[in-house]
Parts: C-alpha cells; sequence; structure tokens
C-alpha cells in the first residue's frame, strides 16, 4: 500500500476546496483513498 504524505493530504483537501467540494466530502473522498472506514454500530446501517 503506498502512503500520502501530510503535503499530499493537504494538497487533495485543497483540490477538493477549489471543485466545489464540502468540507465532509472532501474528507470522506480522503478517507476512500487512505483505505479508512468510520466506524458503524447496526443501528447507523
Amino acid at each position: 500500500m503506498e502512503e500520502m504524505t501530510v503535503l499530499e493530504m493537504q494538497r487533495f483537501l485543497n483540490q477538493q476546496y477549489a471543485e466545489g467540494k464540502t468540507e465532509l466530502e472532501a474528507l470522506r473522498n480522503l478517507m476512500a483513498i487512505l483505505g479508512l472506514t468510520y466506524p458503524q454500530t447496526e443501528k447507523d446501517k
């Protein structure tokens, strides 16, 4: 798995901002790239 540096993550978020994405959308997109998921309970699904 390839890693992203802090600078690369910031550049990605800046790009998302320039594209008009909301903060939540940008963070979710970054999480997807990094392979992260937010924990969910059965109730949340």
